[in-house]
């Protein structure tokens, strides 16, 4: 997940449990035991949430949330109070708090809020960057071929149900893009979406993650644990990668499905859930089905509406539009006046985008943040120079710079490093070892 939260408490020992509890479901947390030391810290650092008690010598809870406003309105904010001061915590949500917890508090209850809110305010912005990316400030259509545009005229259609939808596309075409901008159209809007790529989690904890489990119901089990299923409940549920599901798992998604209820890992009873699901896959589940590694009445169960989204070779006239787009929306970002060459557009047309729109996405990240140049000259970052212009050692001095470049503008990030230049962290820590990079 590795978003980052600061906490804010007087109570040193609340503190470091907060902090303790987060850390262990994957966030990078700050602590701090003061009003006047967070606002500092606000006004120089980016957090995606604060946590903060509302009664504090000196800065309240109340002042950092002003200040969060002020400097990060687009980061969440959730107030912890004790029950004498709930006015307090009433008046703060109307003045932008997000959510309050009064003390004493479960910290599984504190973590499934922040999980809740940092995912509305990551929706927002996925949207917002969604509708950039397909229309313009008269929100006339740009860069969307026809194809493409019957597909938006459909989501209008079928994203105000509660229809199951399965979206179909290679790897790096937009689906949970396009499964957020769904949700985002949906009545379930204000309510959470959660999203799983269950390619990505191994089969034995898959079940655990989509059900939950009870305390003791296996060894690592050391307290209930809400699944994601009952995480979305009154939103959404997008399963990125469906076909990995395990078939045992298989049969609990049929009937959370078909029944409307889940039953944790450990549990003797159920819980009614009401959740809309949007799946996706990169596979062809026809197959699978009839390769037994899919279930056939769960193929169907999904499969109420099917949307098959064209890879981006197919739709060669999106590709310069999309192009220009990022180099506008990574300028801003990243402070810089960029604009691509004629020559640029050209080798844009030429390649063959195996890895679609994310691959183009990067590209240009990658592009912008590293040209010297205003005009941004496309060849210099092709993922294969041509051997006979450069010796090794000229290559390593590039590469190196790159390294260097990337990680100071993106602040020592690691991953987001990683991601820019096209490599996975291990590739990444490899080369900041070979060029001395500390």
């Amino acid at each position: 997940m590795n978003k980052k939260v600061l906490i804010v408490d007087d109570e040193k020992g609340l503190l470091k449990v907060i902090s303790l509890a987060l850390s262990g479901e994957g966030f990078q947390t700050v602590e701090c035991d003061s009003g006047k030391g967070a606002i500092s810290l606000i006004e120089n650092e980016n957090f995606d949430i604060v946590i903060s008690d509302i009664k504090m010598p000196g800065k309240s809870g109340l002042d950092v949330l002003e200040i969060v406003k002020k400097y990060s309105p687009n980061t969440g904010f959730i107030l912890l109070t004790a029950y004498a001061s709930i006015e307090s915590a009433v008046q703060a949500l109307r003045f932008g708090a997000d959510d309050y917890l009064m003390k004493p508090f479960d910290v599984n209850e504190l973590v499934t809020r922040v999980r809740k809110v940092i995912e509305k305010y990551s929706l927002q912005r996925e949207t917002h960057y969604f509708r950039n990316l397909f229309f313009d400030g008269n929100k006339k259509i740009i860069g969307l071929d026809s194809g493409l545009f019957s597909i938006i005229e459909k989501l209008k259609k079928i994203a105000p149900t509660d229809v199951t939808i399965t979206l179909f596309g290679e790897t790096g075409t937009g689906k949970e893009m396009i499964a957020k901008l769904i949700h985002q159209w949906s009545p379930r809007r204000n309510k959470p979406m959660v999203t799983v790529n269950c390619a990505a989690i191994p089969e034995t904890l898959l079940e655990s993650e989509l059900f939950g489990h009870k305390k003791g119901s296996f060894t690592s089990a050391h307290a209930d644990k809400d699944g994601l299923f009952k995480i979305a409940d009154g939103g959404t549920l997008f399963l990125d990668e469906i076909g990995e599901i395990p078939l045992l798992t298989q049969v609990k998604v049929l009937r959370a499905l078909q029944e409307k209820e889940i039953s944790p890992i450990g549990s003797s009873s159920t819980q009614k859930i009401d959740v809309r699901i949007i799946a996706a896959t990169n596979r062809d589940l026809k197959k699978l089905v009839e390769a037994k590694n899919f279930r056939e009445d769960l193929y169907y169960r999904i499969n109420v509406v099917s949307i098959e989204i064209p890879p981006l070779r197919k739709r060669r006239e999106d590709i310069v539009p999309l192009a220009e787009f990022f180099v506008g929306y990574f300028s801003r970002k990243h402070g810089l006046k960029r604009k691509l060459s004629s020559k640029s557009e050209k080798l844009l047309l030429s390649k063959m985008w195996k890895g679609n729109v994310r691959e183009l996405e990067n590209l240009i990240e990658k592009a912008v943040i590293l040209s010297d140049e205003e005009t941004i000259n496309l060849e210099k970052f092709r993922e294969e120079p041509e051997k006979e212009k450069f010796s090794s050692s000229t290559l390593e001095n590039m590469e190196r710079e790159a390294v260097i470049k990337t990680l100071e503008l993106c602040k020592g990030n690691k991953n987001r490093t990683a991601k820019i230049l096209g490599i996975d962290l291990s590739t990444l820590y490899r080369k900041m070892k070979k060029y001395g990079v500390y």
